[in-house]
């Protein structure tokens, strides 16, 4: 099917509520296999989304059903140019044996957001379908500053 770059509909309304705290939350990134089931876009609203799909990467060793837990880089969250908020993590890589390949990822929390655990934060397609073959395949996020970063607010 698809995976569309977006900010998910459900965290907007969590960020309205006061239900997005990436200081003290638990976030995480799971990557979605290549020729994926499933649709994934600003209308995903939890993890669950790519397992019932059966949609999550898998390779032989160092992926783990899940994903990452994310790190969030020194400074991050903070105000840029005084008007842009951004949030930035260090980048994610997996040492992997056999081959893990990824259209796409989600980032969604652990902790119970709305009364839901998993909930889906931001759905990122790739540029192209990357993979490592006993190797390492890395996220490498884009420096937050005022007109990059995975997560900005303008």
């Amino acid at each position: 099917m698809a995976v569309t770059t977006a900010m998910c509909h459900s965290a907007k309304l969590d960020a309205m509520n006061g239900a997005v705290d990436f200081g003290a939350f638990t976030y995480k990134v799971a990557l979605i296999k290549t020729a994926e089931a499933g649709t994934y876009n600003a209308a995903s609203t939890n993890y669950s989304d790519i397992t019932g799909n059966t949609d999550e990467s898998t390779a032989t060793t160092g992926y783990t059903a899940g994903g990452a837990t994310l790190t969030a880089e020194a400074t991050f969250p903070k105000l840029v140019a005084t008007s842009t908020a951004v949030m930035d993590w260090v980048n994610t890589p997996w040492t992997v044996t056999g081959t893990l390949a990824s259209n796409g990822c989600m980032i969604y929390t652990t902790d119970a957001t709305a009364g839901t655990a998993n909930r889906a934060f931001s759905v990122h397609a790739f540029s192209g379908s990357p993979s490592a073959t006993d190797g390492t395949f890395t996220i490498n996020w884009p420096t937050g500053d005022q007109t990059n970063g995975i997560h900005r607010l303008a």
